[in-house]
């Protein structure tokens, strides 16, 4: 038989003790955090249904119910990237750009993962002048998503806008775009071409580009910018009449 002694009772009281305690700040822990994840996902699950509730409100043409409604999502859960951006485009949509671009920064900080919220901010940053933004937005959205040809024509608009020509050409030559993209391909580098004073492959692409669609507003009012490089005037009043007729929504064959 196994006969305690009372300085081994003494250290198993002080063990246990010692036990009860780590088992107890284990259970007040776990208790802790249980019910902050419960209360984190109470808060999400409130902030996503305030979104679909802002969503609805602005198929209705309701801005301002839909603002308030984006806004109490956000305040329901700060760490909810998609409330900021949301509100971020709505914002945009009623000229807040200064707002617009502030909640597009939040959504990137909580969430850097998504190449759409780069993409809209992007957007913004263009409208804003901030062409070097925009196309450091544009790029780190390229890296995220190269399946969206749409990202890689706005990458390429961004050179031209910046004057990097060379860089523009060499994407518009290397890049998986689909055969449909090829008018889109053929007027950019007109404009490349025309920005570069190269008047004859100007020529040669504008052409290339009507003959796949002889009704695009854009190719014609650059087979307009070419005749006036060229200083035949007529020719040009020609084009640019016939593009705006095509489409006269677009202000710049006007100032043409």
């Amino acid at each position: 038989m196994f006969i305690w002694k009372k300085s081994d009772i003494g250290l198993y009281l002080i063990n246990m003790k010692g036990n009860v305690r780590h088992i107890l700040t284990i259970f007040f822990i776990c208790a802790f955090f249980s019910s902050s994840i419960a209360q984190t996902f109470s808060s999400r699950e409130a902030s996503i249904q305030l979104v679909k509730k802002g969503d609805n409100e602005l198929q209705f043409g309701l801005w301002h119910e839909a603002l308030i409604s984006y806004t109490n999502a956000i305040e329901t859960d700060p760490e909810y990237a998609e409330a900021y951006m949301k509100r971020g485009q709505l914002n945009e949509s009623v000229s807040r750009n200064q707002e617009a671009i502030s909640d597009y920064n939040m959504a990137i900080r909580l969430n850097p993962v998504i190449d759409i919220y780069y993409n809209q901010r992007a957007r913004l940053r263009i409208l804003s002048f901030d062409y070097y933004g925009a196309l450091e937005d544009i790029t780190m959205a390229v890296d995220m998503n190269t399946s969206n040809s749409n990202y890689f024509k706005y990458q390429i608009d961004g050179f031209i806008t910046l004057g990097m020509y060379d860089k523009a050409l060499n994407n518009l030559d290397s890049i998986n775009l689909n055969e449909k993209d090829s008018l889109y391909v053929l007027q950019r580098k007109t404009l490349i071409y025309i920005l570069n004073n190269d008047i004859s492959l100007a020529e040669k692409s504008a052409n290339l580009a009507l003959i796949i669609n002889d009704k695009s507003y854009l190719t014609i009012d650059l087979l307009g910018l070419i005749s006036l490089k060229q200083e035949d005037y007529e020719d040009a009043i020609v084009w640019f009449n016939q593009a705006i007729g095509l489409d006269s929504s677009q202000y710049l064959s006007y100032y043409n």
